[in-house]
Order: C-alpha cells, then structure tokens, then sequence
C-alpha cells in the first residue's frame, strides 16, 4: 500500500496529543501494568457478560439503541466540555508509552490524518457519514476553504448540535483551539450541509462525492455494516478514508473482548475490494484507547465493479 501517504510526521502527533496528557508510563512501570491487567479483566467480564445474557434486547447495541443514547448525549454536550483538556482521563497507548490522557486527544490525531488525506487527495467535495455533532465537518471546512462538506448524520440530536453551531457567527472559540492545524476561515458554514439519514440508504446519488470519510462511526454500524459499506462505496466517486477499528487492529485480547461484548465494528480490510474499495493506504500507528484500536485507511473507488453494478 505504497501508493499514498497522508505525510503526518511523528512530531506533529506528538504535538496535537500532547496537551491533552496527564501522566505517562514506561511499559514496564507497575502502575502501568496495573492499569492494563484491570482493564484486561474488565473486558473479559464484559464478554462473559455478553455471552450469558446477551440475548436480551437491553444489552445489543442495534441502530434504534444508537440513535436513541446518541441523541440524547449530543443534545446534552457543549463543545467547550467535550473539546477540554481538563476532566476525566482514559488509558491510552502509544509504540513504547502508556498515558493518561482526555479521550477527546485521539480525534484530534485523527483530524490531523484526515487533513493530510484531503491535503493530498485535493477532493472539491467531501461527505462524512455519520457526522454527529458536526466537529469533523466544521474543523476541515475551516481548513480546507476551497471545499465544500456534508454530513449524514442518524440522530435527531446531533442534527440539532450541529445546525446550532451554523447558526452562529462564527466557528466555537473551542472547535478553532481543537483544530490540529491552524483554520483559514471560521465562517466556514455557507459550504456546510447537513442532512439526517441512515448510512444504510444514505439519500445521495450515485458517485457524487470526490472523497468520502468516516470517523469512529462504522465502529457503531456492526448491525448494518455490509450495507453501510456499500452505500459509502456507490456514493464515492474517487476515494473513500475510514478510521475506524478494523478487524486486523482488534484481533485479539482485550480488544477483542471490547468488540465482542459491545457489538462494535468487526470488519477487515481485506473484505473492502468485495464492496468496491481497494485500499491504498493503512496505518494504525497513532495513540489509541486501550480498548479499541482505530486506524486509517485510504482506499481508491473499483470503478470496473461499481459501474458493472449501475
């Protein structure tokens, strides 16, 4: 997967993730192995969990389960509170050092692959499907001015969040802090659109998007994956960017037990060119949660099959 890179430097992770540390570990450090053996035995009595009595509708995670605890959580979430570097702090791994750190710091480093990825790839128009509150969307059309976004997005209350912020005269003093690099425009809400929909059908017509990305929202579509998939793979006209928690990431261990007892995201890249995507890039070398281990992955549109599905 040599044919692109997104050119994020070590140095440059390092330095969007940094501030939202609070304490780091040599691996070897008895607090650090603490930490990580716990987390190990929760999630092993997660998936026990799961196994005993997992057939009960309060523990699947379905799509009605996701819109409902979702709009309700983006309803009830300012931006200065879920963008802060200051609160509770999760444990976060990176190479040869363990951290305390504000989950929030791992979508910032994200952020900063998707702007790579758009930087190189040079799309006139980007869809993100499963936008939420519109963090994604807002941040890289402040980068990018010259691009317009939209965003599908399943729950009424992130629909809500995101059009309050539009209505605005400017882009939250919060959102433009987070931004991993520096925003041109932060008025950037007249090439913003945002729609609520299912990603299982979403409402766009056939290859209308030059790039279309996801972040952290597959992980929540196990329940329609295949259908979510493809529907991303007919809408994009050249590329399509994912970071999400890919099975080849998530095989094992404690993060396996998390997809498992969560019914998260369980998908491969190696299933992609099936729905018309050829990868062209991966990379899971970035700080991540314990429990669950994203990635980025850049993968070029199969013309020849979606074509022959038209």
């Amino acid at each position: 997967m040599a044919d692109f890179d997104p050119g994020v430097a070590d140095a440059e992770i390092a330095a969007v993730f940094d501030p939202f540390v609070k304490e780091r570990f040599a691996l070897d450090d008895p607090a650090w192995t603490t930490l990580v053996s716990d987390n190990a035995r929760l999630q092993r009595r997660n998936r026990l969990r799961r196994r005993l009595i997992g057939w009960a509708p309060s523990f699947r995670r379905t799509q009605d389960s996701i819109q409902r605890d979702y709009s309700q959580q983006w309803a009830a979430q300012t931006f200065n509170a879920q963008l802060s570097i200051e609160g509770p702090t999760v444990p976060c791994l990176w190479r040869t050092t363990g951290m305390l750190a504000r989950a929030i710091a791992t979508k910032r480093v994200h952020l900063l692959f998707l702007m790579g990825v758009i930087a190189r790839l040079k799309p006139t128009n980007v869809l993100e499907v499963g936008c939420g509150n519109g963090l994604n969307l807002f941040v890289l059309a402040g980068r990018f001015p010259g691009i317009r976004f939209t965003g599908i997005e399943l729950t009424a209350g992130g629909i809500a969040a995101a059009e309050a912020v539009c209505a605005l005269p400017e882009l939250p003093q919060a959102v433009q802090d987070f931004a991993p690099e520096p925003l041109i425009d932060p008025k950037p809400f007249d090439r913003i659109t945002i729609r609520q929909g299912n990603a299982a059908a979403l409402p766009l017509s056939d290859r209308s998007f030059d790039l279309v990305f996801t972040s952290l929202a597959l992980e929540q579509m196990e329940q329609i994956r295949s259908c979510a998939l493809a529907e991303i793979a007919r809408v994009a006209r050249a590329h399509t960017t994912m970071v999400e928690p890919f099975f080849e990431w998530n095989a094992t261990g404690p993060q396996r037990d998390y997809v498992i007892a969560n019914d998260y995201f369980s998908g491969r890249m190696s299933d992609l060119p099936g729905v018309g995507l050829m990868p062209i890039f991966s990379t899971a070398d970035m700080p991540h949660k314990l429990i669950n281990h994203p990635g980025l992955v850049v993968c070029r549109v199969l013309r020849t099959l979606r074509m022959s599905e038209s």
